[in-house]
């Protein structure tokens, strides 16, 4: 059968919009639990409709070589060193990864999601469980965190919090500034670099916390399970959407207005032994688990 110019016409167009609208394949490498992949990825495909394949870091650099695909998201800084090491020629995104504004980011990374909410969330969270206070007291590096520490303190006087800070020259350090912090706030935070959360840090923070009767608030559920009083996070499935609405701007555009983006939906993680041990009255809401309110040690 002989096509006339005009069908001719009609097939390119059609093979054109056919070919636009097709599927890619998204890889997403991840070091985090599947529960909590599993929810950034239902956050994702309410935004975008490519397929998606999931590798741990586990499989190892090769077997993510052999799988690359244009677009790649890495969950966690293992998986994102991984990906920017080893998938050069892919475009790289990310989230799940604290204080990204000391991420060493590489020249094919296009932007992604911060591990900790966006502060205005945070804080407005922060006051629905301790509605009284008004001081937060925080040691950080300046080297690391200044960056973030700006951006949270900033957001806090709108909530009438005034962030009192310890500065320090390395995390080791941390526990010394413990030593004179408390007695000048009313909260107890471990900031938003995970980088000061060692092993006998968490420790010291959670005796100052207990000695000193001052809620300790965190931003994991890991670290609340390990003496922190309180952890305010970001929402798995909103992290997944925000990533998804990034990439598709990428997409449409070839670039994003807005290299890191914080979640805007918060979990609480309620520890309710550190409750009990500092006889805290917290608001009957926010002890009544939900979607969005995890009671941990009953």
């Amino acid at each position: 059968m002989k096509l006339n110019r005009f069908g001719f016409i009609v097939i390119l167009i059609f093979l054109s919009f056919s070919f636009c609208i097709s599927e890619a394949k998204i890889l997403i490498v991840h070091d985090m639990e599947e529960e909590t992949t599993l929810k950034i990825v239902e956050g994702l495909k309410t935004e975008v409709k490519d397929e998606f394949f999931l590798l741990t870091t586990a499989s190892g650099n090769d077997k993510i070589k052999e799988n690359k695909t244009d677009y790649v998201i890495a969950l966690g800084s293992d998986a994102y060193k991984i990906c920017s090491e080893n998938l050069t020629d892919s475009k790289l995104f990310y989230a799940m990864i604290s204080n990204p504004f000391n991420l060493k980011t590489s020249a094919n990374t296009i932007g992604g999601i911060a591990f900790e909410p966006d502060p205005d969330f945070f804080f407005n969270t922060l006051k629905k469980v301790f509605p009284k206070a008004s001081k937060i007291g925080v040691a950080y590096v300046p080297d690391t965190s200044q960056k973030i520490i700006d951006k949270f303190t900033s957001s806090a006087s709108k909530y009438n919090l005034t962030i009192v800070t310890e500065k320090v020259d390395s995390s080791a350090k941390i526990p010394i500034a413990l030593k004179t912090l408390p007695d000048k706030c009313d909260i107890l935070w471990g900031g938003p670099d995970d980088s000061v959360f060692t092993q006998a840090n968490l420790q010291i923070f959670a005796q100052t916390s207990f000695s000193k009767k001052l809620p300790l608030v965190f931003n994991s559920r890991s670290n609340a399970e390990k003496g922190g009083t309180i952890s305010i996070i970001g929402e798995y499935n909103n992290v997944g959407l925000l990533l998804g609405k990034m990439i598709n701007e990428y997409k449409s555009s070839g670039s994003v207005s807005e290299k890191i983006k914080f979640p805007v939906k918060t979990v609480i993680v309620v520890n309710m032994k550190m409750i009990g041990q500092l006889q805290l009255a917290l608001p009957s809401e926010v002890l009544q688990p939900g979607p969005n309110i995890i009671i941990i040690f009953k």
